[in-house]
């Protein structure tokens, strides 16, 4: 898929290209730039200006709860309230800790409502400094006209306007005492000499080798080579997360799925002298579905018949493609999974896979389940068996498509 680069000026005016063209620079508008992002994957760089980038101390790797705590961590050193900010951390950690961006909550949402409006849904979200290019044991600075972009480190580097350079350059080398730079990059769209000159005298006091660049066109193209390897902080996390909003949606379905493919199975399978049995399942069921309804929607205040509410959510998921895959596979697994010895313990579904988690009386029962799932247009395959206190507890993927 071709990758469309946008990069956003404070008065969102934009300049994109091409991944495979990036000595191609257009700017305008971002209605001009949504023409050029049909069928891409936009990455957009914001400005570093709004943007903290911060490391953080933090003893988990776990997202969910990084995120969690991020806020916490890092609430000494910032000045904003952080209910009032957005956090994000980058997909791995360096030596120091978790790198991560913190930005004004109304900022991120006003850059996110301009790109929709104008037909652009963007993939990722960067501060433009961190597309500056960089190699171990170097800084690149780039002057523009309105301010200037400092990379110290890969996921370090700050904004800030040309007057305060000579302030701050002292204080990022105290900081970073233990990286400090052999080289600085220097890159001036608009020469005027007065911060090279600042440069050459700095650089001389401090035994740094500085290397001047000046920048020929528009910096994105500067930026474009290295932006699609700078993804690993991309702002949009949590609640801006695309991703991760799907996968809320799909969260509390799944127990429900799962509890109302029991129901089904009881209602469907049992008849005659077993009236009485399937009667006290079904009240039992009838009450688990509806305490996991009324757990996956706290809001509900009256809940008339859980099943058919149930239902009802469930046929919206069905309305799509990924509900009727669904569908397809739970219809083929039901009536394997009511055999003797077999107990179910979960269902979860991602895209064309149903992940079936059982308890069985012996590896000879799960591995008779999983050759009964195995047909020519679905696949099935054991992912894990413990054999511990008795009894078996196995997980088996069951993937749709051709075989």
């Amino acid at each position: 898929m071709e990758h469309l680069l946008i990069r956003l000026t404070r008065d969102m005016q934009a300049s994109w290209c091409l991944a495979t063209a990036p000595g191609r620079v257009m700017q305008g508008t971002l209605a001009e730039a949504a023409h050029a992002a049909t069928g891409c994957r936009v990455v957009v760089l914001v400005p570093t200006d709004a943007i903290t980038l911060l490391v953080a101390h933090i003893p988990t790797r776990q997202r969910q709860r990084l995120r969690q705590a991020l806020p916490y961590a890092l609430e000494e050193q910032l000045a904003a309230d952080v209910e009032t900010l957005h956090f994000a951390a980058a997909t791995r950690s360096s030596g120091e800790g978790v790198p991560c961006a913190v930005v004004d909550r109304s900022t991120l949402r006003g850059w996110l409502d301009a790109l929709e409006t104008s037909g652009i849904k963007p993939d990722v979200m960067l501060p433009d400094v961190l597309a500056l290019p960089r190699t171990a044991g170097q800084w690149t600075l780039l002057a523009e006209p309105w301010g200037v972009r400092l990379r110290s480190g890969e996921m370090r580097g700050m904004a800030c306007d040309h007057a305060a350079l000579p302030h701050i350059l002292p204080l990022l080398l105290q900081q970073q005492a233990e990286q400090r730079p052999t080289q600085l990059r220097f890159h001036d769209a608009e020469p005027s000499g007065e911060i090279y000159r600042m440069l050459q005298t700095w650089c001389s006091e401090q035994n740094i080798e500085l290397q001047h660049q000046p920048l020929l066109g528009d910096a994105l193209t500067l930026f474009a080579p290295h932006a699609l390897h700078a993804d690993v902080l991309n702002l949009l996390q949590g609640e801006f997360s695309r991703h991760e909003q799907a996968r809320q949606l799909w969260r509390p379905w799944r127990a429900v799925a799962a509890l109302l493919a029991g129901l089904l199975l009881l209602q469907g399978g049992m008849a005659g002298v077993r009236y009485a049995t399937l009667a006290r399942e079904d009240a039992q069921l009838a009450r688990q579905i509806e305490q996991v309804y009324r757990s996956a929607f706290p809001e509900v205040q009256r809940v008339v018949n859980a099943p058919v509410q149930m239902e009802q959510k469930l046929a919206e998921l069905r309305s799509g493609n990924a509900g009727q895959e669904f569908h397809r596979l739970l219809l083929h697994a039901a009536p394997k999974l009511s055999d003797s010895g077999i107990t179910l313990r979960a269902l979860n579904y991602a895209p064309s896979l149903l992940d079936i988690e059982v308890t069985t009386t012996d590896l000879q029962t799960l591995d008779r389940l999983k050759q009964a799932l195995d047909s020519e247009t679905l696949r099935a395959e054991i992912t894990a068996a413990d054999n511990s206190n008795g009894a078996v507890a196995g997980r088996i993927a069951l993937r749709g498509g051709s075989r």
